[in-house]
């Protein structure tokens, strides 16, 4: 790799404010849309407002600041490298840092854009962008925003065979104080995935909740008792389907219970067993109008009813169910 430079400095300028014009070289780069890449990387996370790519020279003409020009150096150097590791950090005058990290297990482009799209929406990070080639995620941020970044990466980037359980980062000088990962073990498709999730938001209101489809896992972050009972959830949702070894069965009030101590309202799981996709429906919408209880939800895939409210609502919800299906308490 050979990182090539041209410059020339515009007088008439202080020292801090001198524009410089710079070309780099992207000598190891072929591919016309990787170059592309790389230019909108540069001019993205530099803030470089004048910045050319030549495909055929296989060039970037820059004018910049010298704190622009010096990062775009480093950074073309960096990604033409392409290291592989996450060791790369660039500390810019104003306190942000850059990094460059690499994401190996990602099997596929779409893989690794979904995960770090996941990770923009959970960091709220403003610079970010990605280097397919390479699988580079070039990140610009404050400190406590790369801590939180590199944790969401230890989560997502891991070989197919580590991903078990779930882990939970506690965000820093935020309202949003908790973030959490969960890798769903017992659901098999992106769609059955995608409507897990959006039950969980649906009953838990958590505005941040994401899917990496195929990891089959959820990211989510809010405060503690809305990624606790989102992580309750999962794990009372996350079991065999009705039929087979191991499917979920009324466990009992308690069991199947989480009290919210900022509203006073609990949320408590029924689980429908034999009933059909048409009955199940019908139900759910018997207890909205009963208990007039607006928030319940439902989960075709297991069978399941969420309903959200008062103790009163959901003594209605349980006597009306009992009654439709012969359910014990």
């Amino acid at each position: 790799m050979i990182l090539t430079t041209c410059a020339t400095a515009v007088t008439g300028q202080t020292s801090a404010e001198q524009g410089v014009d710079r070309v780099i070289y992207l000598t190891s780069i072929e591919k016309a849309q990787e170059i592309q890449e790389v230019a909108t990387v540069i001019r993205s996370v530099a803030e470089i407002k004048s910045l050319s790519a030549d495909v055929s020279q296989r060039s970037l003409s820059v004018r910049g600041t010298a704190e622009q020009i010096a990062l775009a150096e480093s950074l073309a150097k960096e990604l033409m490298a392409g290291h592989g590791s996450s060791a790369y950090q660039y500390r810019m005058s104003g306190g942000d840092l850059v990094h460059v990290y690499y994401l190996p297990h990602s099997e596929s482009i779409r893989d690794f854009q979904w995960a770090v799209t996941t990770i923009r929406s959970i960091t709220d990070l403003r610079w970010a962008f990605t280097y397919n080639a390479r699988r580079a995620f070039v990140v610009r941020g404050a400190p406590g925003k790369m801590e939180m970044t590199e944790w969401l990466l230890q989560q997502l980037d891991q070989p197919a065979d580590g991903r078990v359980g779930s882990s939970e980062y506690r965000v820093r000088d935020a309202a949003d104080d908790l973030a959490r990962v969960y890798f769903v073990r017992h659901v098999e498709s992106e769609e059955t995935l995608q409507e897990l999730a959006t039950f969980v938001r649906s009953v838990g209101n958590i505005r941040r909740l994401f899917t990496i489809g195929p990891m089959i896992a959820v990211a989510m972050r809010g405060t503690a008792e809305e990624v606790g009972l989102a992580d309750w959830l999962l794990q009372k949702l996350d079991q065999p389907a009705p039929g087979t070894a191991g499917a979920a069965q009324n466990q009992g009030d308690a069991a199947l219970q989480f009290q919210m101590s900022s509203s006073g309202d609990a949320v408590r799981l029924f689980y429908l067993r034999n009933a059909t996709i048409q009955a199940f429906q019908n139900v759910a919408s018997e207890v909205r109008t009963a208990a007039r209880a607006p928030k319940v939800f439902t989960y075709n895939a297991l069978g399941a009813i969420a309903v959200r409210g008062t103790a009163d609502q959901i003594a209605t919800a349980q006597d009306l169910i009992d009654e439709r299906f012969k359910n014990p308490r």
